[in-house]
């Protein structure tokens, strides 16, 4: 995830894909490949149905891996599931409080707010965000 970014989408995570897929051939109950997959779904083949399935088969392979709360609440976002999504990344924080990706669950979590029109919340979740990483440009 370091030094991922917008514009290199389609490329940042097709090797992810690849790998985790492969993994599922040879294991396919295992919660990280369908992490990973779902996460390779959304952002190198914009398949939001096929994200959804893969990162809800992981939540209930592996409920208490705060990596699967954080992409699932990602992708059901942009999938059109702001509450379900910030409810995932809520659980997150109860799983692992001092999370290494604070800053993008905080905005992650202000931007589900603003899609919903909850205005107040949401600044106060990109404000949180701030304060975590003031470089982490989504939280701007």
């Amino acid at each position: 995830m370091l030094g991922f970014s917008a514009s290199d989408t389609a490329t940042a995570f097709s090797e992810t894909l690849v790998a985790a897929c492969r993994a599922l051939e040879i294991d396919s109950g295992a919660w990280i490949a369908h992490a990973l997959t779902a996460v390779g779904e959304l952002w190198t083949n914009r398949n939001h149905e096929r994200a959804s399935l893969h990162v809800r088969k992981a939540l209930s392979l592996n409920p208490s891996a705060p990596m699967t709360h954080h992409f699932g609440g990602c992708i059901l976002g942009f999938t059109g599931e702001p509450g379900e999504a910030r409810a995932l990344q809520e659980r997150l924080f109860r799983l692992d409080p001092v999370y290494p990706y604070t800053a993008v669950i905080h905005s992650d979590r202000g931007l589900w707010h603003m899609i919903g029109q909850e205005f107040a919340p949401a600044t106060e979740r990109l404000h949180r965000a701030h304060q975590w990483d003031p470089r982490y440009g989504p939280a701007l």
